[in-house]
């Protein structure tokens, strides 16, 4: 293992000792100098059909018609984690979701399918993506249409989830770099924004993104309110890590049941002072009821769960950060020093010093 700086080799990356630094830094310097200039020229809202959309000259659309039928999802038990999934265009690799979602160029350029077009969009442009828009799935090239020299870029996406927005940093490659079987994107750099004014902000977004009209000057001014209170979220550390799932759609999308629902809770979560009780209520169970059915689900209390969850995420910030193993307990929400290095030892065979060593070696 290495620490963040060799990890991530993002050109983004200021401070590596802090995980949020290549998000602070896409805001800070990359988006919101442009969303300043004007939202209305750095954004395009994006839309099912090429002749509803409106841009400025920052994008250059190119037609693509579809090549397959639309797939409506009607038995959400053969997709268990995708219940906000509506349809799939399984031929031309895109999707449908309920929900709205945001695209940050950060770096590079891209070519982003969506509905009978690619939208090619530069470095500090957003793309607003209300509920019902078909897009890519993440299987096809974010590169898609764009000449040769356009090898590389960097892509912020923003979704809402069951416990805030999820912030999830893809780097994608064109095929010349991809060697050795490396896949053409990868995930990196994952937080949770928690913040109950950030996402009220979102969805007042996507309310205002109905509106058939190019961008309002009320939208305009919503996006950039919304930019700064998620800088001030990161710069305040009101967010929570999260071990990267192996697909977006496996964790961006709630998930009725309620012992799955209370598992993502204490996923993201982990670092307030939950409680049996308080989780239980939560998701409408008794004590009792809560405790037998979560065990008969993971083999383990919610309490053996939640620790795990907390370990899972000191063994990254002892791996990705230089902070004080104190400064880790208390971040991944143990109360007593003496007890995280219990826990973790027997976890792990090694006192938190002793792992930090050797993944140095690593």
């Amino acid at each position: 293992m290495v620490k963040s700086r060799q990890l991530i080799s993002s050109p983004l990356n200021m401070d590596s000792s802090q995980p949020s630094a290549p998000l602070l830094h896409a805001l800070k310097n990359v988006i919101l100098p442009r969303m300043e200039e004007s939202v209305q020229t750095h954004t395009v809202i994006a839309r099912r059909e090429r002749g509803q959309l409106s841009a400025s000259d920052k994008f250059t659309v190119v037609p693509r018609p579809l090549q397959g039928e639309r797939v409506t999802i009607q038995n959400h038990k053969l997709f268990e984690r995708s219940v906000l999934l509506t349809a799939r265009w399984p031929q031309d690799r895109m999707r449908e979701l309920r929900i709205p979602k945001l695209m940050l160029v950060i770096a590079g350029r891209t070519g982003c399918r969506i509905g009978n077009y690619i939208l090619q969009c530069p470095t500090g442009t957003a793309v607003f993506f209300p509920p019902g828009v078909p897009h890519t799935d993440g299987n096809v090239s974010h590169l898609e249409s764009l000449p040769a020299e356009f090898q590389t870029c960097t892509l912020l996406w923003l979704t809402p989830v069951v416990s805030g927005l999820s912030c999830r940093m893809c780097h994608s490659r064109s095929e010349a770099l991809c060697q050795g079987g490396q896949a053409p994107h990868e995930n990196r750099e994952y937080l949770f924004l928690t913040g109950p004014r950030l996402l009220q902000l979102f969805f007042m977004l996507s309310e205002e993104s109905e509106e058939p009209a190019a961008i309002s000057e009320v939208f305009a001014n919503l996006f950039r309110a919304f930019l700064h209170s998620a800088l001030q979220d990161i710069v305040a550390e009101r967010y929570l890590l999260s071990i990267a799932p192996p697909q977006e759609t496996d964790h961006l999308l709630p998930q009725t049941d309620p012992v799955v629902q209370a598992m993502q809770y204490a996923a993201t979560h982990y670092a307030e002072p939950l409680t049996l009780d308080g989780v239980a209520h939560r998701f409408l169970m008794s004590r009792a009821q809560f405790t037998r059915r979560f065990r008969e689900r993971t083999g383990q209390s919610f309490i053996e769960y939640l620790n795990q969850q907390r370990l899972l995420q000191a063994e990254q910030l002892l791996q990705q950060t230089e902070w004080t193993v104190a400064m880790i307990s208390r971040r991944v929400g143990f109360r007593s020093p003496a007890h995280f290095h219990t826990l973790f030892t027997r976890r792990n065979a090694l006192s938190p010093t002793a792992f930090r060593k050797q993944s140095e070696k690593l």
